[in-house]
């Protein structure tokens, strides 16, 4: 199916609530003109699935955007649930929110879409996709991109295993068998861009959330100094949401893809080169442009 230009795109990003969920949000929402609408789901990975709503709500608060976001899955297709608080901190954005109850949540059941084309951006597990896809219709659905795996690296969460694709590897499983336009972004690829201590101040160009940006990165950052010997971070979800936005900027390899369900390697991420599969593993590109994006010298005036 080819999908013309007159029909309105929209965009869902599924979001764990982390410190670089918030980040890749704060971006996409100053990408709006590309999309018709913005919709935002949670679910639970990096903290629970309360303060995954409960940092979504605080960021589009604090850029006063009118964005929709739906409460989604509390554990895996197969009950399992873990969190990364001691990567994030206890709410996700290394102490900078704490949390507190939401009244009146809209659960994911309550979505209802809008004419047109989506594109789905996963950037925590991968649990609530199944039903995303089922709501908006698969014939609608324009092209499916998950932070998700390690093939030729080791895991974050395990030797084997990325932490998305750990949390869930049944559903990340489902989207590969769907009839769609499929892209994997593994740690391969995350683990070539480092987003530098010294940018930081380079979050002022984000308003009014520049300082929950600096403050929860500082955390996140302190984090990969002590276990990975860095002075930054990997900034997993933008580099996704660019390998949404900016496909022709990323080498990729099309393949079948499949994680691992058995206890013992839980979320091992696996792969055979396919030049037919609608499913594809970005590996690499050209992440010069990557890193030029993280200086946000695109920003013209402050956003939010």
């Amino acid at each position: 199916m080819t999908y013309s230009d007159e029909v309105a795109r929209h965009l869902i990003i599924d979001t764990d609530g982390g410190v670089d969920d918030i980040l890749c949000i704060c971006i996409a929402i100053s990408m709006k003109k590309i999309y018709e609408t913005i919709t935002i789901t949670t679910v639970f990975g990096n903290v629970s699935v309360d303060q995954s709503h409960y940092n979504v709500r605080y960021v589009l608060e604090k850029a006063k955007s009118e964005i929709l976001f739906y409460r989604g899955a509390e554990n895996a297709f197969d009950f399992f649930s873990i969190d990364a608080t001691e990567v994030h901190g206890i709410d996700g954005l290394g102490g900078a929110v704490g949390f507190k109850e939401i009244d009146n949540v809209r659960n994911l059941c309550d979505f209802t879409p809008e004419p047109g084309t989506y594109d789905l951006l996963c950037i925590g597990p991968a649990t609530n996709i199944p039903q995303i896809v089922k709501t908006v219709g698969t014939g609608n659905v324009r092209k499916i991109v998950l932070m998700s795996g390690a093939f030729n690296d080791v895991g974050n969460v395990t030797d084997h295993a990325e932490f998305n694709a750990y949390c869930d590897p049944h559903s990340a499983n489902f989207i590969m068998s769907l009839d769609v336009s499929v892209s994997i972004v593994p740690l391969d690829v995350c683990r070539k861009v480092v987003f530098p201590e010294e940018s930081l101040g380079k979050f002022s160009k984000f308003g009014r959330l520049s300082n929950l940006l600096q403050f929860s990165h500082r955390h996140y950052m302190n984090y990969y100094k002590d276990w990975e010997g860095i002075k930054g971070c990997f900034p997993h979800d933008t580099i996704a949401l660019l390998a949404l936005t900016n496909e022709r900027e990323f080498f990729s390899i099309p393949a079948n893809i499949r994680y691992d369900t058995t206890d013992e390697r839980r979320g091992k991420s696996e792969y055979v080169v396919n030049r037919m599969s609608k499913n594809r593993i970005l590996f690499g590109g050209n992440l010069k442009f990557v890193r030029d994006f993280l200086n946000f010298d695109w920003i013209s005036e402050k956003l939010f």
